[in-house]
């Protein structure tokens, strides 16, 4: 039986619904997890979005007192890489559990 995978959310980049479908279709998400996915999405969007802002307009700006301030972005950037993180480590998407070679006997463990 071939599973349907639902629509990307529509507000999320052209690019990015496609890797939100691709990775729904691979790992047959549940409605919660695609929830999850869609807020790691969305985390990644954002913190792009503030990378060009910080490349166009640099790290810092010089604020009414003459003395350096780190822009909005960098904040936003660095939030957005954290959720980011966290949401996929919670999502667990590895292909299979970390494996050791026994080179004794030449065959895989399961750590």
């Amino acid at each position: 039986m071939r599973r349907v995978v639902p629509r990307a959310p529509q507000h999320l980049w052209p690019r990015t619904r496609r890797w939100w479908r691709l990775i729904v279709r691979e790992w047959g998400l549940e409605e919660h997890e695609q929830r999850l996915l869609t807020v790691a999405a969305e985390a990644w969007e954002r913190e792009q979005t503030a990378r060009v802002v910080l490349a166009q307009e640099g790290m810092t700006y010089i604020n009414r007192y003459g003395g350096p301030v780190a822009r909005p972005e960098v904040g936003i950037a660095r939030d957005a890489a954290v959720l980011f993180a966290k949401v996929m480590k919670d999502l667990d998407l590895r292909e299979e559990e970390p494996q050791k070679v026994d080179l004794r006997r030449n065959r895989k463990v399961v750590l």
